[in-house]
């Protein structure tokens, strides 16, 4: 039964439907631990991405049934994922976004299950797999903030200094604290006088079709929503060239002095000599030096 489902999905043939809904076929599908088949489409409406927010071996494709709801439980995830396609697109071997997408929106609605993909040719299998994973982490790191809004950053006062994150370009700028700062895509070029800053990001909201929900009373489908407005700040500490070079001097005659006096402590014993007097001596000035 489940071989005549894919092959079903592989031959459904294009659909204008009611509503400004537009439903095309892919041999794309998601399956469970249980072995159950759940068919990927590609829905839009109003040429906006729309995905299918519960699990159902067989949607309802009379999309002319279906009507606008609001139900807030589901807004975490919609706006959680659903506004992703750019990154989840964002270096990817093939265009996934829409399996890649809806897989990452159910592990999180049906945390209890176990999903994976299936359908296809065990190469293809493979290499999505591991590609989800990479989608997976950058997701999850654009979520948390990259490692630029996670770390200190110190620099010589009148100095341009660039740095780089390959996904700063999901992100943008909305407050310089009063820095020079240059950014293009994945660089942020940052001048500025002595003092302590912080540069505010937003995530990019790249969106601009329609927020809504559909349901027929069993099936529930979303379009991509706008992301959240959740604030990430970059610090950076500006000092005078004298001061970072004081730091460092200080650190190495640190290093130094603590390298001296564990010289000076040092005792080697010649184990092949036995003799009682140098036992004695060995043993005197161990105990003096420890003391000392």
């Amino acid at each position: 039964m489940k071989k005549v489902l894919l092959v079903l999905f592989l031959f459904w043939p294009w659909k204008v439907l009611a509503h400004n809904f537009q439903l095309q076929n892919t041999n794309y599908a998601i399956c469970d631990e249980e072995e159950n088949v759940y068919p990927v489409h590609y829905l839009t409406y109003n040429n906006s991405p729309v995905y299918f927010l519960n699990l159902n071996n067989n949607y309802n494709y009379a999309l002319g049934t279906y009507h606008e709801y609001d139900e807030w439980e589901d807004d975490y995830y919609i706006n959680q994922y659903l506004w992703l396609e750019p990154v989840i697109n964002y270096q990817t071997y093939y265009d996934y976004h829409m399996q890649f997408l809806t897989r990452l929106l159910w592990e999180d609605l049906y945390f209890q299950k176990n999903f994976y993909f299936c359908g296809e040719e065990d190469d293809i299998l493979e290499r999505k797999e591991r590609e989800y994973v990479q989608v997976k982490n950058r997701v999850n790191k654009i979520f948390t903030g990259i490692d630029l809004f996670n770390e200190d950053h110190l620099q010589y006062q009148g100095e341009s200094v660039t740095y780089e994150d390959d996904l700063l370009r999901f992100y943008y700028l909305v407050n310089d604290g009063g820095l020079d700062v240059i950014m293009d895509n994945d660089t942020i070029t940052v001048n500025g006088d002595v003092g302590d800053y912080f540069l505010t990001f937003e995530y990019v909201d790249n969106y601009r079709g329609e927020e809504k929900t559909f349901t027929d009373g069993k099936n529930k489908l979303a379009t991509v929503h706008h992301p959240f407005l959740d604030v990430f700040d970059m610090h950076i500490t500006i000092i005078e060239p004298e001061k970072i070079e004081e730091e460092n001097k200080n650190v190495i005659e640190d290093s130094q002095i603590d390298f001296e006096e564990t010289k000076e402590k040092e005792v080697y014993i010649n184990i092949n000599d036995e003799t009682e007097n140098v036992i004695s001596f060995v043993a005197k000035n161990t105990f003096v030096s420890f003391m000392s």
